[in-house]
């Protein structure tokens, strides 16, 4: 159907998407989700089905509401853009395998779930503007990947940590095998998370390496600020960050050629 000036275009919706609000064209690369029906559908999981009539991935706008969804991203090159903390979600987000998938602006009350946002096997993943929070475990979990950014969010109130970086041989549940590398973690505020407000590990034959921990402030967490658990940790970068918290130890550290200060001057403040 040609486009017409000033006139609302409607689009017939396939029955493969369920009801939905009836103005889908199915493989558009752009899918409004609202609740008061102004939208082109008024879940994230139908609008992510549209998406999947596309190898392009697309962008997902969802407007301002709760929505009370676990959600899986089932492609790559995907958007979930929220209208900053107005839009909550309660449930949990998944990313596995997937490349070039962002998550923007948004409020994640994972109350009752293990994981606010999980993820393995991975490449370039962003989390972004995000609030996470009541997580069972940790508030994002990265189990296998390569670069990622998670930047300017509020992480707190999870039951483990804050924020949780792992490789892994054996996988956990869907999680692939593989290293964690190339992570930067910048100007966040993570904390009064029960256990640790960044937690850094390593498997025995996949590697967690180049991680960047800065700008940030980790405070007020339950036993540590941040913690690089093995020796496996390569090449870890903790620099700039707040750490002046209540926590136990502020910065733990067990890896392999980890860089907390340059010249002999620490740049975190303890």
């Amino acid at each position: 159907m040609a486009l017409q000036f000033g006139m609302t275009q409607t689009f017939g919706h396939s029955g493969e998407f369920g009801q939905g609000l009836g103005n889908v064209r199915p493989g558009q690369g752009t899918v409004v989700v609202a609740k008061d029906g102004t939208g082109d559908t008024d879940t994230i999981t139908e609008a992510l089905q549209i998406l999947t009539t596309t190898t392009l991935g697309g962008l997902i706008y969802i407007k301002e509401g709760t929505y009370t969804e676990d959600i899986t991203i089932p492609n790559s090159k995907v958007v979930l853009q929220g209208s900053g903390w107005a839009t909550k979600i309660v449930g949990y987000i998944k990313n596995l395998s997937l490349n070039e998938v962002k998550i923007l602006d948004l409020e994640i009350d994972a109350t009752g779930k293990n994981n606010g946002i999980i993820s393995g096997g991975f490449n370039n993943f962003t989390i972004k503007g995000c609030y996470i929070h009541g997580a069972n475990d940790d508030g994002i979990y990265f189990g296998s990947g390569s670069k990622a950014i998670i930047s300017n969010n509020n992480i707190t109130a999870n039951g483990n940590s804050g924020i949780y970086l792992t490789s892994s041989d054996a996988g956990i549940g869907e999680i692939p095998v593989g290293d964690l590398t190339g992570i930067l973690v910048s100007n966040n505020f993570i904390y009064s998370n029960s256990s640790n407000g960044i937690r850094i590990e390593s498997a025995t034959s996949h590697f967690t390496y180049y991680i960047t921990i800065v700008g940030n402030i980790i405070r007020d967490n339950g036993t540590r600020e941040v913690w690089v658990r093995y020796a496996e940790c390569y090449e870890t970068i903790i620099t700039s960050n707040n750490l002046a918290g209540t926590a136990t130890n502020s910065i733990v550290d067990a890896g392999t050629s980890t860089l907390k200060d340059i010249g002999g001057v620490s740049l975190n403040i303890l």
